[in-house]
This record gives C-alpha cells, sequence and structure tokens, in this order.
C-alpha cells in the first residue's frame, strides 16, 4: 500500500508570504480559539444546577 496526500493541485504547504497578521487579527483570533460563547452556554446550564444541588450558596 502507499499513502496518498489529498490536497488540490497548485495548493503550496509553506505559509504565504506577507509577515505577521495585523494585531487586532490576531486578538481575534485569540478569542476565537477561547470558545466565549461555549464557555457562557457551560455557565448558563452548571451554575444554576450547583445552587439546587447544594439547596442554596454553594461552598467554593
Amino acid at each position: 500500500m502507499t499513502a496518498v496526500e489529498s490536497r488540490p493541485a497548485g495548493v503550496a504547504l509553506t505559509p504565504s508570504p506577507g509577515g505577521h497578521r495585523p494585531f487586532g487579527a490576531r486578538v481575534k483570533a485569540f478569542v476565537a480559539l477561547t470558545k466565549p460563547r461555549i464557555i457562557e452556554l457551560l455557565l448558563i446550564t452548571t451554575v444554576p444546577v450547583m445552587f439546587l444541588a447544594a439547596q442554596g450558596v454553594p461552598d467554593l
């Protein structure tokens, strides 16, 4: 058997020339990497359940 790379013809494997991204683009990419919307949904679903399970304010 042989391994075959599947990629469109003409696609380079090296990064595109042009240097670094602008600071704003890097910040936006970092924020997207932290996935704040998913964390928000997790907190919305878990915090009320912690209060219900502890029958009041849970200990920290």
